[in-house]
């Protein structure tokens, strides 16, 4: 396919503790590498990829992970993305705050020093909100934006000056008990009003650019986590982000995979890809409905005279497993059952496999395992 450019997604890229402790070499030295050999290859056959970075890469001084809900990984897992192709990272979500506006700082410096790009939190307010990238001669505007920061559990909420850092669907969360009604009526009215000042400073960007790039691109972190079905304000955002004038919308934060809505071949949404990078068995990845299972999200793009089409759609299936040592490791499904077809799970990956291939392309039947399929 002569002059289509290639441009791949994965889901949240997560770090738990137990991968820092088999990553760490010596001193603050840690090698990430090992978790991704076995996909570089899948993870460099396109001409662009994305993925959403979910910890603050802020410095050992800031103290790397040390709570299942809040992280900090070492400079050298961007190093291990980076190394194994990655070009984006997107950087608003729920975690970008776990240390903090210094931490969310020190972040930006990390993937600069490394020369990986990155949007979605910033260290100055009045930068650009988004990334405006030129791909094989095609003009590709990636936003990145998260539903809140954790705000009421860190208590780490951005002051009037820091407002513009992250970009945000809605207000921070604020602090709220279930007994009280007064919190919780506040809470009620701050979102229900602010949420349209939110969004229409985004509708702003978009209307700023729309004339000068050929597809809009938004990476979108919102939906409740663990949730087996994008809910209703996630679904409500999709419609008004589609009405805004965005083109394709990648979801992460539900950490497992949902449906992909394919519209008139013109816009495309892919509400929850799953967990990338996580250690399957522990706290904050546990096993239940299956969240050690991903996509890998593929758009062929063609220059024409009306901006850009997508000319085709297809995904990768991809799965995190780990040794009792917690030592990460992602496969491309369908060589891990190449891999083990004379084993006795055998049976357990082929039926997870279609399960992954109904949920996420919304057809109930059986599919043959392939490494590559593509959406109709």
């Amino acid at each position: 396919m002569e002059n289509i450019i290639k441009i791949s997604f994965v889901g949240d890229l997560m770090c738990e503790m137990e991968q820092n402790k088999i990553a760490h070499l010596k001193d603050d030295i840690y090698n990430y590498d090992s978790v991704l050999e076995n996909v570089r290859d899948y993870l460099n056959d396109c001409d662009y990829l994305v993925g959403n970075l979910e910890t603050p890469i802020a410095g050992k001084k800031l103290v790397y992970t040390n709570h299942i809900w809040s992280f900090n990984t070492p400079k050298g897992y961007v190093e291990a993305l980076k190394n194994n192709g990655f070009n984006l990272l997107t950087t608003a979500n729920n975690h970008c705050l776990d240390r903090g506006v210094t931490g969310l700082i020190k972040t930006i410096d990390s993937l600069d020093s490394i020369g990986i790009e990155h949007t979605g939190t910033y260290k100055n307010i009045n930068e650009e909100k988004y990334l405006i990238k030129d791909i094989g001669g095609i003009k590709i505007a990636f936003f990145s934006y998260t539903y809140g920061t954790n705000a009421a559990f860190n208590k780490q909420y951005l002051n009037k000056n820091e407002m513009g850092l992250v970009n945000l669907f809605q207000p921070q969360e604020i602090e709220c008990s279930k007994y009280n009604i007064k919190q919780r009526l506040k809470r009620k009215i701050n979102n229900k009003y602010k949420y349209k000042k939110y969004l229409s400073l985004l509708e702003n960007d978009i209307k700023k650019i729309k004339n000068n790039v050929d597809l809009i691109v938004m990476c979108m972190h919102s939906g409740g986590q663990h949730n087996l079905e994008p809910e209703e304000y996630t679904k409500n955002l999709v419609e008004k982000l589609f009405k805004m004038g965005i083109n394709v919308i990648v979801g992460c934060h539900p950490h497992v995979i949902h449906q992909m809505e394919w519209r008139n071949n013109k816009k495309l949404v892919a509400y929850s890809l799953g967990n990338f990078i996580c250690t399957p068995g522990t706290s904050s990845s546990p096993l239940d409905k299956m969240s050690d299972y991903s996509i890998k999200l593929n758009l062929f793009l063609e220059k024409s005279n009306n901006g850009v089409d997508i000319k085709k759609v297809s995904f990768n299936i991809m799965k995190s497993l780990c040794d009792k040592y917690k030592d990460t490791r992602i496969y491309l499904l369908s060589d891990l059952i190449e891999k083990n077809k004379s084993s006795d799970n055998i049976d357990i990956l082929i039926e997870d496999n279609n399960i992954v291939y109904s949920k996420f392309t919304g057809k109930d039947i059986k599919t043959t395992v392939k490494k590559e399929y593509i959406l109709e």
